[in-house]
Parts: structure tokens; sequence; C-alpha cells
């Protein structure tokens, strides 16, 4: 107490003298002012004098000014020693100070008085003011503080909870309490500051308690501190004070660091100066050894005891009759998975023992809880968070995505959203979640994964990033439960990241694997199943349940059947799951807004325009290599009327149009695009048989290439039998035929062959060939009328027109073999070989008259890559061998 004494009143002296040596260095520069100021009136500089007293008052209030703060002032009487010694040097120096034109002008308007006397009257007149202003604080605060506690109620509008999730800060305001951590702050402040007793006296009988706060990692004990903290603000003669042992490595850096944050915030009210050193004169008297000259100290200074040093902060605090409650964050931080022992132990148990200081341990650890719990009056425990709470969070923030924010959307998946989450009361959802045998839904799941306020704030706001890169070109309710993945089973999701793929396709065509690809796929499995199910003996296995659920919603393969998968898949197409051409797996991980040719929002706009039947782009988007494929996958809203204008609509476009104008010269893009559409949820089979009959009249006689491709997606059991009854399939497949023989099996039918063709690919009157093709009781083929009109047609097409006939014949006899490595520049694969087949020659063609044509024919610039090589093969053939007459299996 004495040293705290003299080291104020040293800096008393000190700082006064070199107040007045610095006094005539500045005379010169202050002079001009006084000047200037000595034309006013003297009311007007009285005003000006006391006109900056109300920021100096916020100042002090608010700032960190050392003991001239004025919150204590009255209750420390160094500070009011060390006022009135600054006083008393300036009133008895002043009269032996040279008068001066400046001190002359000064004292002209101060009330006639003497400088040594006005000086102290002028200085008791500001701490008036700064008595006065305090009180006024004080009252004002209270009243800020004390109704904001007591009546704010916590809302589930969208807004505060995108507020509450922007950041990991603790909460500081019951506004965004959605925990009822406000309850246990109630219970903790009303112990710590009774408002039965008067605020000077509260503790004077009587030690601070001590608490123990225990709860999980993220269960909210910093947002606990922060209203404890601002419950204790409405009381002046309490100190909160908090410390996070995070950054200490050790005991004894945790031991230092904690009395220098003690001080430090003590410094804030008082004179510390005297505690300067006191971090270390702790450590030197607790350790037995202070280093390797530590025996010598020892035998020249007499150390003093740990609990003295401790005294020393003590004291100051008895003498402004002010209490500490001090609360530790991280305990286990600095003592690691052992037991709290040395330096910090020992300063806890001292500092515990102190009638104005409580201490408050908010840890993770049960060895701290064991360690402190003789200490410790009380102990409060923060339970996993409410269920209920949980979800009406989640759902609140799910409707506000889905339903216009951060824009309007529309989703694809619409249908399926009650399914997924299903009206249900609060009371049912924490009726399942207490149930011992229980088969969660998704509901269930996340609540119970989200079981701390920072994973479920961690959860949402990763969710919310997501939909803001993302509004509507990913499923929400899958970037929702992979974010609570990513969130709190960082192990499990690093797998599903890792072997995505894997669990996305290996799992639905295992068996078509070779074994290599099915070895890795099922080891890939294994090692997820081993994740899922870890620790399921530990709480009825719950979070194993909950994990596997999880799991499962975000890819439907794991752990079904793949054949149960499709159709949910089919009704979720932004599902993380697809397999269709577009990754959203990889969409939901970049999060990187994407650019217009990849926006699913934009098809689905055009596929809603289409159902209202007004003006769409569905048309274009349908023909466009860009789009066509995913809209096809998210065409699941349009009615099997829409769908079958959608195809007819389409091929009137494409019919128009030669088969070199096709993105792909085999079909056009637009009739792949409408079959996808029409496969998945097509009901009405009669009226879709009807317009796909329509088509082939309308094609068969001007587009070969149309009428191949309607036939090959509608007239064959390998694509139709989904859609179509196989009598309707059959009876399409007769129609066209009839009507291929009707036209081009016939002699003189060869310029209406070539205009028909569109430039197709050489292979098209190959494959319609079947449609020519007759067979006797034992299944060989026979040359039948239609064959030979048909070979007749190609030869009459061929003599007129060498260059675009001769490439139409050639894929008849001569064999092609493809490489199987990349393809060519052009991309179409690479020939490895090529081979003349004579029977097909002998029961196709005329010999002589095909021979002829080849021989005056010669090889053109148009013809590709393939066409060259047969014809090469044919030109090095040798014709005068005779071959067999019975046609051999055809290519």
């Amino acid at each position: 107490m004495l040293r705290r004494w003299v080291d104020l009143l040293i800096c008393t002296w000190i700082s006064s003298f070199v107040f007045i040596l610095l006094l005539w260095p500045t005379e010169w520069a202050v002079a001009p002012l006084v000047d200037y100021l000595s034309t006013f009136n003297e009311l007007f500089l009285w005003a000006l004098v006391f006109a900056p007293a109300p920021i100096v008052i916020s100042w002090a209030w608010h700032g960190r000014c050392g003991f001239i703060r004025p919150r204590y002032a009255w209750r420390y009487p160094p500070v009011w020693l060390g006022s009135v010694a600054v006083i008393a040097i300036l009133g008895l120096v002043t009269p032996y100070l040279p008068y001066s034109r400046t001190l002359a002008d000064v004292s002209r308007f101060s009330f006639g008085l003497p400088v040594f006397v006005f000086v102290p009257l002028f200085l008791a007149l500001w701490i008036v003011i700064i008595f006065l202003m305090h009180r006024w604080a004080v009252a004002t605060r209270e009243a800020q503080h004390g109704p904001e506690l007591t009546s704010a109620v916590c809302t589930f509008d969208f807004k505060s909870i995108q507020e509450w999730v922007s950041d990991d800060r603790e909460i500081s305001s019951t506004t965004s309490d959605y925990f009822n951590a406000n309850d246990a702050a109630a219970r903790i402040s009303s112990l710590l500051a009774p408002s039965d007793h008067d605020s000077c006296d509260r503790h004077s009988n009587a030690e601070l308690p001590s608490f123990i706060v225990v709860g999980p990692v993220g269960s909210g004990k910093s947002s606990l501190a922060e209203l404890v903290r601002k419950r204790l603000a409405r009381h002046t003669d309490i100190r909160f004070v908090r410390i996070s042992l995070w950054p200490f490595e050790t005991t004894e850096a945790a031991a230092k660091g904690l009395l220098k944050c003690l001080i430090d915030d003590l410094s804030c009210c008082v004179d510390t100066l005297s505690l300067v050193g006191v971090p270390e004169d702790y450590l030197g008297s607790i350790e037995k050894s202070a280093g390797r000259m530590g025996w010598l100290a020892r035998l020249c200074v007499r150390a003093p005891q740990p609990d003295t040093i401790v005294q020393r902060i003590s004291s100051i605090l008895r003498t402004i009759n002010v209490h500490v409650v001090l609360w530790i964050d991280d305990l286990e931080r600095a003592t690691g998975a052992a037991q709290v022992s040395g330096p910090l132990r020992a300063l806890l148990s001292i500092l515990d023992a102190r009638d104005n200081i409580s201490l408050v341990i908010a840890t993770t650890s049960q060895h701290v809880l064991s360690d402190f719990t003789k200490t410790a009056r009380y102990i409060e425990e923060l339970r996993p968070i409410d269920a209920a709470h949980t979800w009406q969070l989640i759902q609140s923030v799910r409707k506000a995505c889905l339903n216009g924010y951060p824009k309007k959307i529309i989703d694809p998946a619409h249908r399926l959203r009650s399914e997924i989450v299903p009206d249900f009361t609060v009371d049912w959802l924490v009726s399942q979640l207490r149930k011992l045998e229980w088969d969660p839904g998704i509901i269930q799941a996340l609540a119970y994964i989200c079981c701390t306020p920072r994973i479920l704030k961690a959860t949402l706001r990763l969710a919310l990033k997501t939909w803001e890169a993302l509004p509507g070109e990913v499923d929400f309710d899958c970037a929702l439960v992979a974010s609570a993945l990513r969130v709190s089973e960082t192990e499990l999701f690093a797998l599903l990241q890792q072997h995505a793929d894997i669990i996305k396709r290996a799992l639905v065509y295992t068996d078509s694997l070779d074994a290599d690809k099915k070895g890795k796929a099922l080891r890939v499995v294994g090692e997820l199943e081993n994740i899922v199910d870890r620790d399921i003996e530990l709480d009825s296995g719950r979070r194993s349940i909950a994990r596997r659920r999880l799991v499962s919603f975000i890819f439907p393969n794991f752990p079904r059947e793949a054949n149960q998968s499709q159709t949910e898949m089919a009704r979720r197409p932004q599902a993380l799951c697809s397999l269709s051409d577009t990754d959203y797996w990889s969409r939901y991980l970049r999060r990187f807004p994407i650019p217009s040719t990849e926006s699913d929002q934009r098809i689905l706009i055009a596929i809603e325009q289409w159902g209202r039947r007004s003006e769409s782009e569905l048309l274009r988007l349908g023909t466009d290599e860009n789009y066509c494929w995913r809209l096809a996958a998210l065409a699941i809203e349009l009615s099997s009327n829409d769908r079958i204008r959608f195809l007819q609509e389409v091929f009137e476009r494409h019919l128009s149009e030669d088969a070199t104008a096709w993105a792909d010269f085999i079909q056009p893009i637009g009739i792949a695009t409408a079959y996808s559409i029409i496969k998945h949820g097509f009901t009405n089979r009669s009226q879709l048989f009807d317009a796909i009959r329509q088509m082939i009249e309308a094609s068969a006689e001007s587009h070969l290439p149309m009428l191949e491709v309607l036939c090959r997606y509608f007239g064959t059991s390998d694509y139709a039998a989904s859609i179509l009854d196989r009598s309707q399939y059959e009876a399409l497949n007769d129609l066209a035929r009839t009507k291929f023989k009707a036209h081009f099996c016939q002699n003189g039918a060869g310029t209406k062959l070539g205009s028909a063709l569109r430039r197709g690919v050489p292979v098209i009157l190959r494959d319609l060939s079947r449609f020519t093709k007759q067979h006797d009781d034992r299944g060989n083929q026979i040359k039948s009328d239609a064959v030979n009109g048909l070979s007749a047609a190609m030869l009459e097409y061929a003599e007129a027109n060498p260059s675009e006939g001769i490439p139409f014949i050639l894929p008849f006899f001569v064999i092609a073999q493809p490489e199987s490595g990349p393809p060519s520049k052009a991309g179409t694969p690479r020939i490895i070989s090529t081979s003349v087949n004579e029977a097909n020659i002998h029961f196709w063609f005329d010999i002589a008259r095909l021979r002829r044509i080849l021989q005056k024919a010669s090889p053109t610039a148009e013809w590709d890559e393939w066409t060259r090589a047969r014809w090469d093969a044919a030109s090095n053939y040798d014709w005068n061998r005779s071959g067999p007459m019975s046609a051999d299996s055809e290519n």
C-alpha cells in the first residue's frame, strides 16, 4: 500500500515540474492566442472553457485513461492526494513566476482573484462537473441495460437469423438468443450481483461464488460470457474481466497472461504502477528455481509468497470497493488432456480464495471439472441445443431461400419438398428424437447432427453462401445436408469429396466394371461404412444412424439398391448425386457463380413459359448442344401434351434441314432431347403413337435421315419399350418399312432416293436396308424384289451423281474396323482395317454395273476418312474374281 502511495506522489511532483518547465518555451506560441481571446467577452470565454466537458467525460468514461478515469476517483485515496498535490504545487509556484503578458491577460477574466487562488477554484469547479456528469452516466447506463435483457424476445425471422449466422462472434443481445442462453446468464449474474443488497457493501461479508461452465465445443460458452458481462455492466462496483487461454502453450505462460490481463483491466480504474512486474514476481515465487542464478537471488532477497503477491491486487480492489468477476475461457487449451497443475492451478486457487474475486471457468474438459468441483460452488452445464429450436432456425432459412432469397427462382423439385419435410408439430419432432429405437428422416437427422450452436451456425452460413452464389442452380436441401456433414463430420466429408464419382456412378454400375475398378469401388464403400458406423455403440448408435441418413440423402446409392435410387434422383434433377452431364457436386464445392450458358434457371424459365404456352426459347435451347442434355433432366414439370408438342415442333424444324445442318450428322440433337424429355415421366402412349405415326408418314418420302432417327428411337424395343407398348413400336416399324419400299425399292427411284438422303451419313442406306430383308424358313436372307428395287435405285443414283452416290454404296460390301484409341482431329474414330465382303456384293448389286460405276468414279475432297478408306479397299479389290453367290450376315 505504501509503495502505491509513494509512486503516485513521485509521479505527481514530476508531472507538475514538467508542466512548469514547459510553460516558458510555450509562452511565445500561446501568447498570440491569448491576445486574440482577450478581445472576446468574459462570459463567452467561460463557455468556451467548459464546452469540452461532455467530450472529456465521454473519453474518460469509455476510454483507457489510467488513474484519471473518474469512475472510481472518489473511492481511491491516492487520486485525491494526487489532485490536491497538483493544485498545491501550482498555487505555490505561480506567484513566484515572472508575470508575463500571457499570465496578466489570463488574470483579466479571473474575477480579480490572484492566479494562485483562481487556479484551485477553477480545478475544483471542473471536479464538481465531472462528478455530476458521472452520476448522470451511471443512471443512464442502468436505464439502458435493464429493460434490454429482460424484455427482448428472440425472433425466428430470416433477417435476424441471417445476421446471427453471418459470423462466429458471440451473441450480445437476447434478440439473438435462440437457445435460452439468457436463462443461464440470469442465474449466474443473480448470484454474482444479488439485487437485494446495496451496491456499496454487496459482498462485504461474504465471498463471491465461483462457477464452472461445462459444455462441448461450440455450445455457447462465449455467448453466455457476453450475456453475463452485459448484465453485470449495470453494476458500477463489479468489473467483468475475460481472458482466453488459447494463445498460451504452457501453464506458466497462462498464469502470467492471466495476471497481466487482470492488471491491465485494473489500470482502467486506478494507477497500477505499483503492480508492474507482478506476473514475473509470481512465477519466480511459485517455481522451485528462478533460472541459473536463482540460488543467488534467494540468498540476497527473500522471495515473497505467491499469496502475498496476489494480495496486492486484492488490496487495490478493496480500496476502491470493486469486485472482479474473472471469466476464464479455454482452460483445457493450456493444460491439454492432463489435469490442471503447476503455477496455473496454484494461481486459480489463490484467486478463488480472495473475497473480492470470483472465478468463472468455462471448459469442455472433464478433468477440469473434477479438479475444481470442490472449489466451485456452482456448476452450469450447457446441454445440446433443443431440437425444436434447431429445426425452427433451419426451416426459416430453408423457406426464405426457396421462396425468393436472394432472388426468385423456379424449383424443379418443389413437388418433392413436402415429402422431404412433411408437416409436423414441434412436439412430434421432440418425441421422435427421444425414442430409443428410431428411423430418422432428414429432419431428425439434421437436428441431431447440428447439436451445438456453432455447428448449426456454420451449417446455415455455408448453406447460405452456397445459395447466394448459386441460387436455383443446385438442390437446396442437398446443399444444406452437405453443409452439415462438411461442418460436423470433416473426415466423412473428405472421403465423399475424394471419391464422389465412385459413390455416384460405380455403386450403380458395379457389376459392369472390370476387376480393378470394382475392387476399388468396394474398398471405398467399406471405408465409408467404417466411418459412418464409427462409435455405433455410443448413444444407442444414433449418430451413426444420422450420418447414414444424411449420406444416403446426398447419394441415394448408399446404402440402398441402385434401382431404388434412380427414381428419386430423377425427381431431384439438381441433386448432388445427379448422373447427368452437369456435375452438381463440383458446382457445390466451388460455390462460384456460373456463366449464363450453364444456368439451369434459364432452362427452367423457358420450360415454365412453354407449359403456359407463352413465348418461350425452349425450342432453341432444345436444339442447342450447350443446353439440350440439361433440359431433358429439368423438364419434369411438363405435361404429356407439352412434351409431345415439343417433339412435334422440333421435328418440324429439323425436317426442313439437310443432315449436314445437324450438330451430329447421325441424329438431330432436338429429337434426342425430345425423346429424353418424353422418357422421363410420360404417360399418354396412344397420343404419342399417333404423333410418331404422322411424323413417319411426313418424313418417309422426303427425309430418310429423319425417318431413320424416328425408327431408331420409336421403332425398336431397345429405345421405345419403356415408352410405347410392343405392338405400338412394331406397328411404327411396319409403317416405315411399307413407306420405304413404296418410295425407293423400284426402278427409276434413284433421283428420288438421292433427294431424300439429304446428305446424311453414308451408313443411313445400310441401316434402312433392314426394311427390305426377307428370310426363308431356316432364317437365311433371300433376295427379294425389294432388295432388287433398292439396288437398282442406289446404282441409278450413283451413275447420275458418283461423288454423292458411291459413299452410300460402299458400306454395303466394305467392312471398316474402328480403332479403340483416341479419335482423329475431326472427332471420328480412327480406322484400323478394311475388308471387302464378296457375299454382300453378289447379294446386293449387279457386279458388272457396279464395277463400271466404280471405274469411272474418283474420290473427291468432300469424302470423309471412312469413305476414303472404303474406296481404297474397293479400288484394290480384284473384280474379276468369282465370289460366292449367297450372302453372309451383313456387317
